[in-house]
C-alpha cells in the first residue's frame, strides 16, 4: 500500500515516512525469509516424499517457492556474510526508493510546450 501512495500521493512527509520506517521493514522481511524453523519446516515438507506427494500442485508450488525465497534471501549464509547479505538488501532497498523518487521528481517536472498547429495535428479537440 505504501508503494502504490508513494507513485500516486507523492508528497515530502511520505517519502520521509518510508526513509525512516524502510531500514526496519528490510529488517524484519530478512528476518521473516531468513527463519530457520520456517525453512525447516518446508524443507521437511519437501524432502518426505510421501507428504510432498500428497500435496496438490498448488500446495508444492507453495512449499518450493518459499524454499527458494528463503535460499535467495541468504538463508544459507552465516556470520559476517549473512551480515553483509543484509547489509547490501539494506542498502539496495534505499537506493531503489530513491530511484523511485527521480523517476517520479523527473515525470512531475517534465512539460512540452506545443506552440505550432504542426504540432499538434492530428490530436482530438479534447486534447486541446
Amino acid at each position: 500500500a505504501v508503494k502504490h501512495s508513494e507513485g500516486t500521493k507523492d508528497s515530502a512527509p511520505l517519502r520521509k515516512a518510508v526513509e525512516e520506517v524502510q531500514p526496519e521493514l528490510v529488517k524484519f522481511n530478512l528476518k521473516v525469509s531468513q527463519s530457520e524453523p520456517i525453512y525447516k519446516a518446508f524443507k521437511v515438507i519437501k524432502e518426505d516424499s510421501a507428504k510432498y506427494s500428497a500435496l496438490s500442485s498448488a500446495q508444492k508450488r507453495i512449499v518450493d517457492s518459499n524454499l527458494l525465497e528463503a535460499e535467495l534471501a541468504g538463508i544459507a549464509l552465516e556470520g559476517e556474510k549473512k551480515k553483509r547479505f543484509n547489509q547490501i538488501q539494506t542498502e539496495l532497498a534505499r537506493l531503489s526508493t530513491e530511484f523511485g523518487n527521480n523517476v517520479l521528481d523527473c515525470t512531475k517536472a517534465f512539460s512540452v510546450k506545443l506552440t505550432t498547429k504542426e504540432e499538434v495535428a492530428g490530436l482530438p479537440d479534447s486534447a486541446l
